[in-house]
């Protein structure tokens, strides 16, 4: 069944496992895609007390097989959410249901049942060292019975479920900060990320055995490859992101489409290579960044006509106060040409295709006073 001790190899930038090769740091950035795009989490921990439940039940002299034979289904529930992470996409789900539905059901419950059976017989009389070691060395002895064989292994693995929750519970708690922050430094040198993930992870101890290979090729070309045994999810998490690190390989969230991606040696990339929300781009496929560059340009654009139909209403009213000041138009003239200059103005900022139509002519000063007076009339 799948688990922990899991074996990878890091050779430069890169970490392969499974026969794949990966960039060093993907599995945050898996690892915060998978949970920001589905309820993986709440899949996942809503297995922890059917567990807790199992693990209790074999605590017990003697079975409890209901519960036991019940968490099945949040296993299987778990091992679907586990399919979407590295390193367990490459698993043979099938095979891990049929071992879990093997592990936990009512006859492997019988047998462990029938073994905790022999263990109390065996402390019943209150025996002596000697009588132990001569029941423990015959044929049928308690820790021959394959009901011992069988706990071992469902407790094994129930445990490594659990131990599973805590890793993505505390990887989701780490990485989560350090995404939130990395766009606020001044660079994305490596001293400076280290700085930021010591500063969010403090000390990190985590379990890891390490053995080096010097491997050649046929080309005569050689590498060091770091062989290297992981005890636990945590470290190999924390392992992939600290050496990507290194490498200035790091996660970054997209501020179009929200996904994050990971960086590698790009200092100013600052979108992800993949498509922005459809419903964000009305249903036309547009790269991140290409859609970021057309949104930013109809800002500009929208900025350049606001700053036009501003410079058009000045020129207007400094006509308007110039002909007052000289006497051509009364005080009640200038005052109603302002107001209708302020309306036309207001109007234009608000329908930019009226800004770029009809304003400009309505607002020349002739114009304008000329719809004054219209008015005026009217009034009359």
């Amino acid at each position: 069944m799948f688990g922990f001790p899991f074996q990878a190899e890091i050779i430069d930038d890169s970490i392969y496992y499974m026969g794949k090769e990966h960039a060093l740091g993907h599995m945050a950035v898996e690892l915060m895609n998978s949970i920001g795009d589905s309820d993986l989490l709440l899949h996942v921990t809503a297995a922890r007390f059917p567990i807790e439940q199992a693990l209790d039940a074999m605590q017990m002299s003697c079975l409890d097989e209901a519960p036991f034979t019940a968490v099945r289904q949040y296993l299987f529930w778990q091992l679907e959410a586990l399919a979407q992470l590295p390193p367990f996409q490459g698993m043979d789900t099938a095979a891990e249901q049929a071992q879990i539905t093997e592990l936990f059901s009512p006859e492997t419950a019988k047998q462990i049942q029938a073994w905790q059976k022999l263990q109390a017989e065996l402390t019943a009389n209150d025996p002596t060292e000697a009588q132990i070691r001569h029941i423990l060395s015959l044929p049928n002895a308690p820790e021959a019975h394959p009901g011992k064989a069988l706990f071992d292994a469902a407790k094994g693995y129930l445990r490594f479920c659990l131990e599973l929750l805590d890793d993505l519970a505390d990887a989701d708690w780490c990485f989560r900060p350090f995404i939130r922050c990395v766009n606020d430094l001044e660079s994305f040198k490596v001293d400076k990320l280290a700085g930021l993930a010591g500063k969010l992870f403090r000390k990190t101890g985590f379990s890891a055995r390490t053995e080096y290979e010097i491997r050649t090729y046929e080309d005569d070309d050689c590498d060091v490859v770091r062989i290297m045994e992981f005890s636990n999810y945590r470290s190999l998490l924390m392992t992939d992101f600290f050496e990507g690190i290194q490498w200035n390989h790091y996660p970054r969230r997209c501020p179009v489409c929200g996904r994050v991606f990971l960086m590698e040696k790009a200092y100013r990339q600052k979108y992800c290579t993949g498509n922005a929300p459809l419903e964000l781009t009305g249903g036309r496929v547009f790269a991140c960044a290409d859609w970021a560059l057309r949104k930013e340009s109809g800002f500009q654009k929208e900025a350049a006509e606001a700053s036009e139909v501003k410079r058009i209403y000045t020129n207007t009213t400094g006509s308007i106060r110039k002909y007052k000041s000289l006497g051509t138009i009364t005080a009640e003239q200038s005052e109603a040409a302002k107001r209708l200059a302020l309306e036309k103005r207001d109007e234009a900022i608000r329908n930019m295709e009226y800004a770029a139509g009809a304003y400009p002519v309505e607002m020349t000063y002739s114009n304008l006073m000329e719809e004054v007076r219209n008015g005026a009339e009217k009034n009359h």
